[in-house]
Formats: C-alpha cells, sequence, structure tokens
C-alpha cells in the first residue's frame, strides 16, 4: 500500500512518525511530507512571538536537528527525519500549500492509497481528502469531542484532568478535529512533567493504533469507526494570559 505521511518539524511529530514508520516501513511504500520547519504554531499573534511558545517551538525544532546529528537528549526510541527517509527510500519534502493547484498535483502524483496525518500544521480541504481511495486518518494529541483544536494536552493540564489522550480519527472534511474516531488512547496526566513530556508519552499508544488502522485497511479495504456524537470543545491557541495561569498552577511548557 502506498502510505503519504504528514507531519511537520518537531520533536513530537518526528517521534510519532518514527513510532509509525518503523513499523510499516518493510510492508508499504512510505512518503513524509511536512509543513514547514520553524515557523511552528502558525496560528499564533504577533504578540505571543516573544514569549516562551516561540522557545518551545524552537527547542521542538532543536531537538529534531540533534537527532539528525546523533543527540538523543529526551532518550527517545526515535529515528531523525533523515534516518526516516532513508528508510523509507523517499526524500523528505515540504508541502505547505496541500490545497492549491502544485500542492494537489504533488499528492496525485504520489497517488496514496491513505494519507496519515501527525501535527500537520495545515487544514486539508476536500479535493486533498479525495485523493487517497482509503481516505485520511489523523493521530490528534487530544481526546475527542472534548478537546479539539490546537495544543489539546496544554488545554487538559490547565483545566487540572487525571487524565489526556490522544483520538486517531477520520478526516473527511474541512473542519477541525469532527471526523468519525478509529481508537483512543489515554494517559495519567503528569504534572511533575512539561506538558511537551506529557504530549511524547501519548505516541507509543497512539501510533500503535494507526499500525492497527493500517493492518485493517490493508485487509478488510475499511477500519470500523463511530461519528462524535457530542458537541465537544474547540480550543485555540492559548494566549499570554492562558500561559501565566498555566505557569501559576505549576506547570511548564518544556
Amino acid at each position: 500500500m502506498k502510505i503519504l505521511i504528514l507531519g511537520h518539524y518537531e520533536i513530537a511529530s518526528n517521534y510519532a512518525i518514527s513510532l509509525v514508520v518503523n513499523q510499516l516501513y518493510k510492508k508499504h511504500s512510505i512518503n513524509i511530507m511536512l509543513s514547514g520547519r520553524g515557523d511552528a504554531y502558525e496560528t499564533s499573534s504577533a504578540a505571543l512571538e516573544k514569549n516562551k511558545f516561540t522557545a518551545l517551538a524552537l527547542y521542538e525544532q532543536r531537538l529534531c536537528d540533534d537527532l539528525n546529528t546523533g543527540i538523543n537528549s529526551l532518550n527517545l526510541h526515535c529515528d531523525s527525519f533523515d534516518t526516516l527517509a532513508n528508510k523509507s527510500n523517499n526524500a523528505i519534502e515540504i508541502l505547505k500549500k496541500p490545497n492549491s493547484e502544485d500542492g494537489l498535483e504533488i499528492i496525485r502524483a504520489i497517488a496514496p492509497d491513505l494519507i496519515i496525518s501527525i501535527r500537520y500544521r495545515k487544514i486539508l480541504k476536500d479535493k486533498a481528502i479525495a485523493i487517497p481511495k482509503y481516505g485520511i486518518i489523523n493521530l490528534h494529541s487530544g481526546l475527542l469531542p472534548e478537546y479539539r483544536g490546537a495544543m489539546a494536552t496544554f488545554w487538559a493540564m490547565l483545566n487540572g484532568d487525571e487524565t489526556i489522550g490522544s483520538t486517531l480519527h477520520y478526516i473527511s472534511d474541512g473542519t477541525i478535529d469532527t471526523g468519525r474516531i478509529i481508537a483512543t488512547s489515554t494517559a495519567k496526566s503528569q504534572y511533575h512533567k512539561s506538558y511537551l513530556e506529557n504530549v511524547l508519552e501519548l505516541y507509543p499508544a497512539g501510533s500503535n493504533e494507526i499500525v492497527r488502522a493500517v493492518k485493517h485497511i490493508q485487509e478488510f479495504g475499511i477500519v470500523v469507526a463511530k461519528d462524535q456524537i457530542k458537541q465537544g470543545n474547540y480550543y485555540s491557541f492559548p494566549k499570554i494570559d492562558d500561559l501565566f495561569k498555566f505557569e501559576s498552577t505549576g506547570c511548564r511548557l518544556f
């Protein structure tokens, strides 16, 4: 099966994609494309450019850079993007405008049977969604429908939740985190650890759910999924006041 994996140049996406690729690359043709590197949270306002969210983004990028030079300071079981490119026998490229005519042509040229999205920073629209035979599945680092939108784990920690989680779901239209749910994975919130560390804790289980879904799709052409029957909540990118409140409870980003 031809699989296109969409992600971003950051350590969380790198880690999850590595976990997935290392279970799939021997049996499937894999391409990896990224929404960018270093641009971090494009939904952030200009006022956020000088605060700790930018520092977090730079730290996440630096950890990816370190992996490419053999440094693994977080001791993750994780290949660098360079190594993943070698394993998949395909160069990792940037796809910033997947819904443009040029972007659509790039996706069509790959001709993926399935697209897997893991922390990809672009909203896919109908023409892109229609390309893969088996659709698009997305691993969201939050429990749906309670935590749609940006930085779900941040908001769960800010709300004092005892449990965080990830959700594997279909992308069926241009809305955000509303597609049919394939599987959820949960973990205990660890408030003595940082936001980033809590996010990373989600990906071994979440990546395993992706692999299970791929195997099921390959065998049966479909994977069982259920509609989101509750309205849920949508969270946008945190503002400065949210960060101050987050830190006042003893939490930290990284």
